[in-house]
């Protein structure tokens, strides 16, 4: 749906290089463009997610390894400066 909402899908354990195929299942299956999908992750499991994504935040990262492919990567405690960073760059 693209009325800002998500429906009940239950939950996915996913292992960790897998995270880019759930990601592509969900934006089929909820009609949802990667121009339009924001990821957020810290590892390099999360690598396949942030290339499935328009914008992919890469939050206090484990390692280097993740933020070579990410689009931002925010180094904090305060998870608002992930919000500001989503807020300023739906407005571009």
């Amino acid at each position: 749906r693209n009325d800002g909402t998500i429906g009940d899908y239950g939950r996915y354990q996913v292992q960790m290089n897998g995270k880019g195929s759930i990601v592509r299942m969900l934006q089929r299956r909820l009609d949802i463009p990667k121009s339009r999908t924001i990821s957020i992750g810290d590892s390099a499991g999360d690598i396949g997610m942030f290339q499935n994504s328009e914008l992919s935040i890469c939050f206090n990262p484990w390692d280097e390894k993740p933020v070579a492919v990410a689009k931002m990567t925010i180094r904090s405690r305060n998870l608002l400066d992930v919000l500001e960073a989503i807020k300023n760059q739906i407005k571009e």
